[in-house]
């Protein structure tokens, strides 16, 4: 999208992982190897004069940067946003264990891109896989 002449311009929102529970920043915890239970998602709008607006069906690409993993089902993946702006796609988090380790780009021909999601990876201590959901229960 192209600025208009009446000072419009495009932005991007704050990354951030959406669930039942509300939201939450960068910085989850899942298991190795496995697809995290929410997808890391970012919302592009556009200002106008009537406030912030969604900005729909312009493409967003979701980049395994750091820690292994995939992203869409490869190393990369574009999606492009739904009516309400948003753009997802589910991350599987590679071996690495290190805090932070598994990183994931986000860019976007919006102000504020690219955008970085973290992410840690853990193996369970009794060789007993876990699941996302239990390394990240709702309340």
């Amino acid at each position: 999208m192209t600025p208009s002449t009446d000072g419009c311009g495009v932005r991007a929102n704050v990354p951030q992982f959406k669930n039942g529970a509300g939201t939450s920043s960068s910085g989850t915890i899942g298991p190795t190897n496995t697809a995290l239970a929410v997808d890391p998602q970012v919302c592009l709008t556009y200002s106008h004069h009537s406030g912030l607006q969604p900005l729909a069906n312009e493409p967003v690409t979701f980049s395994v940067m750091t820690g292994g993993g995939t992203v869409g089902g490869g190393s990369n993946a574009t999606v492009n946003t739904g009516g309400d702006g948003c753009a997802h796609a589910s991350w599987v988090l590679g071996g690495s264990t290190s805090l932070g380790g598994n990183t994931l780009r986000v860019t976007a021909l919006a102000v504020g891109s690219p955008l970085t999601f973290t992410a840690t990876g853990v193996v369970s201590p009794t060789g007993i896989p876990l699941s996302s959901q239990e390394m990240n229960p709702v309340p």
